[in-house]
């Protein structure tokens, strides 16, 4: 996600038409949900991350799962334990071709304290080591893509997510634009994420979606600021425009 999009030539839409609805989404991991399908899952004491439920078998879980038990010691004693997740995750539950639109998106995030890329390069080297072919192949692959700068898996996941309490990528839906005055809503419903248009769009019209909430006694230098800290970018949509220069 992040302002500037190019523009992407769609149908017509009547208000409260659905524009997009999937469940294939890639969730952040979370200690209490299924890392597939975001569905709760009861804590088991002991158990090492990534979490699965019951019914999630997907194809990538032996190889991510194996992998992270044998590097989970060093990196926990390295303080690594979330960059390898993010890490491995990416990797593993992403085809190679999904791996190209990953690294597409935009980057930009507010920095944080745990952003520092030495870290993240030293999670990327020792996920590596414990990757069988296929997994370190894409692993190589995704590096050269971003230039060997794996911070930028931590912010591309960061910026691109939709979902509150369990946050997901959804590689098409990360593509559209903010505005503060959107033409479209996302909804989250467990591991699924809806997106309906709040007006008729007309063909040819930028779809956008709102990335913060959008509180309507909140003054346009403090939806910029919220944006700002949240998503890493100034907004200059329409809305935004209109009211720094006074032409509402």
């Amino acid at each position: 996600m992040f302002f500037t999009r190019p523009k992407r030539s769609y149908s017509r839409r009547e208000s409260g038409s659905l524009w997009f609805s999937s469940s294939n989404g890639h969730f952040s991991h979370r200690d209490n949900s299924c890392t597939h399908c975001s569905k709760e899952v009861v804590q088991i004491p002991g158990r090492l991350p990534p979490i699965y439920c019951d019914d999630c078998q997907p194809e990538w879980k032996d190889a991510e799962c194996d992998a992270f038990c044998a590097l989970w010691p060093t990196a926990w004693k390295k303080g690594l334990v979330i960059h390898c997740l993010r890490i491995l995750h990416t990797v593993c539950a992403l085809s190679p071709i999904e791996l190209v639109e990953f690294s597409r998106l935009d980057p930009h995030f507010p920095s944080r304290s745990a952003d520092m890329n030495d870290s993240w390069n030293q999670a990327a080297l020792l996920v590596s080591q414990h990757l069988q072919a296929p997994e370190l192949q894409k692993l190589n692959d995704l590096g050269t893509l971003l230039g060997q700068d794996f911070l930028k898996i931590n912010k591309i996941t960061n910026a691109n997510s939709f979902g509150t309490n369990v946050v997901g990528i959804f590689l098409k839906a990360s593509l559209i634009s903010h505005s503060c005055d959107p033409n479209c809503k996302w909804e989250m419903d467990g591991p699924k994420l809806t997106i309906t248009s709040l007006r008729d769009i007309q063909a040819d019209e930028e779809i956008t979606v709102p990335y913060i909430p959008l509180v309507q006694s909140w003054h346009v230098a403090l939806r910029k600021t919220v944006i700002m800290q949240r998503r890493g970018f100034v907004c200059h949509c329409d809305r935004c425009v209109s009211e720094v220069t006074g032409d509402k």
